[in-house]
Formats: C-alpha cells, structure tokens, sequence
C-alpha cells in the first residue's frame, strides 16, 4: 500500500513492476499522469474501499481519494491537480461511485452534487429504462429476456 501511495501519480500512475520477493511495487520512472477505466469495473473500489477502512495508512487513503475526486473531474480541474488533464475516459456513470466515495470521506457536498449528476447524466452509462422483450425459438438455445441497445459496459 505504500508503494501504491508513492507512485509519481499515485493511483494515476501507469504502471509499475512488482518486486515478487519484497511484495513492494518498484517506484515507476513514468511521468505521464494515466487513468484506466477498467479498474473500477474489475473490483478495485471495492478492495480500496476496505483497504480505507481497515488499515490506517493516510498516505493511501489521500492517493485513493484523490483518484477518486478526479477520474469524473472536469479536465481543467484534472490539468491543476494532476500537471495534465487525463483526456477523455470511459464509463462515467459507472465511476460517480468513486466521486461519491470521495464525497462521503471528505464531507464533500458539491462532490454529492457532482456524483449524482454523473449517476443520472453522464456518458457511458444507461440512458433509459427501456422495456425488455423476450426471445424465442430459433434466435435464441433458451428463452431469455432482452433490452435492446444495452451493452454490459453500460451496466457495469
């Protein structure tokens, strides 16, 4: 957890070799600031979220909630803080729930606000709540339900 913490970017930090025989992540040589929009997909809220709980390391909890305030962060906000702005991510609506861990931590109310409008409004994310219809015989092996034009992405 301090080798994460002490990366050049913190959580924004590309990459970083692990040293398998210490268990600690090399300190990367990358400058670049880099945001993969995949590990909030994959489970890492919700490991980093006990990680915050359970272990009093601030050093890592300041470098998740940063990541957290600014994946969903305007670009300028991101260019102030970061040295440069991320660019354009993915799946904004399924990461409002890092801003809302961050607002909740830091009794953040416009990070409340801002959650909430990336939940109900962002790109990536359902739009709508279309109706689902079922198929039948020959389209599908079994008889499931469908909604039209959802991708798992934008559920996820």
């Amino acid at each position: 957890m301090c080798t994460l913490a002490a990366q050049p970017h913190g959580f924004f930090t590309g990459s970083a070799l692990l040293d398998v025989e210490t268990g600690k992540f090399r300190r990367s040589t990358d400058t670049k600031a880099y945001a993969q929009h995949l590990n909030a997909v994959f489970g890492l809220p919700e490991i980093c979220a006990e990680l915050v709980a359970l272990v009093d390391m601030p050093a890592f909890k300041r470098a998740w909630l940063l990541y957290c305030e600014l994946y969903n962060a305007s670009e300028a906000e991101q260019a102030t803080r970061l040295g440069e702005s991320l660019g354009k991510l993915n799946l904004r609506q399924g990461h409002s729930r890092l801003t809302a861990f961050a607002a909740y931590c830091q009794h953040d109310t416009k990070l409340v606000q801002r959650a909430w409008q990336e939940f109900y409004h962002a790109s990536g994310g359902l739009t709508t709540h279309a109706a689902a219809h079922q198929l039948r015989g020959s389209q599908v092996l079994t008889p499931v339900e469908e909604i039209a034009g959802m991708s798992t992405n934008a559920v996820a």
